[in-house]
């Protein structure tokens, strides 16, 4: 996947409520934010699985995009 830059004008646009840059900043995120969401689980063999929470991957995604209405753009 080709990282993404977050520019101010994205940045302004997300906090505007434009759906196209709340999804380049989840973008953005969704490394970080996958690993916040997975868990490391070992059987009896000392075999490690990862697994993916995806209920609580959205709820995460949601409640940044919340916090991204919130955010204060001074303009000078």
């Amino acid at each position: 996947m080709k990282k993404t830059i977050l520019t101010l004008d994205i940045i302004f646009s997300a906090v505007q409520g434009e759906a196209k840059a709340q999804r380049i900043i989840l973008q953005h995120y969704d490394k970080y934010i996958n690993s916040l969401v997975t868990t490391v689980s070992e059987d009896e063999n000392g075999n490690k699985y990862y697994q993916l929470d995806e209920d609580l991957k959205i709820q995460l995604q949601y409640k940044y995009l919340e916090g991204i209405k919130k955010w204060k753009v001074i303009e000078k």
